[in-house]
């Protein structure tokens, strides 16, 4: 293909999505997800982590990343998004498992999740 021009890599545009089973919600209970663009992935870690003295970024004490990013990145079939803000005292309610599976989904999404650490 070559080297792409700005003009071409505006077609790529769409972010990518992917399905996740859901297990824990029910016998073939799916959901998708999707990858954050740069610019809303740079707003969501500046709300959720500091940087220490060192560099490394650290969760905020009172944030639930995972959740976070659950509530911000799960999606219908057509891209809108499935969870609003205020949904997030009910749904910190459900089973862990859940939560931990479709966060990591995303991160993997982003390639900083378990599978790009292999």
């Amino acid at each position: 293909m070559g080297c792409l021009t700005a003009e071409q890599i505006k077609g790529f545009g769409t972010l990518r999505r992917e399905c996740v089973e859901v297990p824990e919600w029910g016998e073939g209970a799916e959901v998708y997800v999707r990858e954050m663009g740069k610019t809303e992935f740079r707003v969501f870690h500046k709300k959720h982590y500091n940087t220490g003295k060192d560099g490394i970024p650290r969760e905020k004490a009172d944030v639930d990343v995972e959740l976070a990013l659950v509530l911000r990145c799960t999606v219908d079939d057509k891209g809108e998004n499935v969870f609003k803000d205020s949904d997030a005292e009910w749904l910190g309610e459900r089973g862990f498992g859940a939560i931990q599976r479709i966060a990591e989904a995303v991160l993997d999404l982003h390639g900083l999740g378990a599978k790009a650490k292999n």
